[in-house]
């Protein structure tokens, strides 16, 4: 009896700790979306980081959908939003797609903010590319 108990708490502990997988729609906190697209097919790719660290990757042309690829540190997310917030991203009105094209968006409640612009351009701030690259590696390093 006493080793049903145990494992009885051992269990709704263990049920209680597990990560909770988010969808867009019902988080209520800050979502960072980044990726790319364009080219001959039109296709697009993002990755979507929520405020508490969990990733996901979208394919425009993967029927899989959503596909869960790891965490990442709540603190590494709240410098990039620290950044977000330095740059006054959603003050920034740059929407300049090309053939090819990457972009960040920042999802706050009900509303997001894009900024989309072409690989080749030079007219954007260099802080938004750089932004770009270290949110690619930190996905890149959750998939390790």
């Amino acid at each position: 009896m006493k080793q049903v108990v145990l494992l009885s708490i051992l269990l709704l502990f263990s049920l209680g700790c597990k990560n909770k997988k988010h969808t867009l729609d019902e988080y209520q906190k800050a979502i960072i979306v980044f990726g790319e697209g364009g080219g001959f097919a039109g296709g697009s790719s993002s990755h979507m980081i929520f405020e508490d660290g969990q990733v996901l990757f979208e394919d425009a042309f993967d029927t899989a959908g959503k596909v869960d690829k790891g965490r990442i540190k709540k603190r590494e997310v709240k410098k990039v939003l620290k950044e977000l917030d330095k740059l006054q991203f959603s003050s920034i009105d740059y929407n300049h797609p090309g053939n090819m094209y990457r972009f960040i968006s920042l999802q706050m409640n009900d509303s997001m903010h894009t900024v989309m612009w072409a690989l080749q351009d030079k007219k954007i701030n260099a802080a938004i590319p750089a932004l770009y690259h270290k949110l690619t590696t930190l996905v890149t390093k959750s998939n390790e």
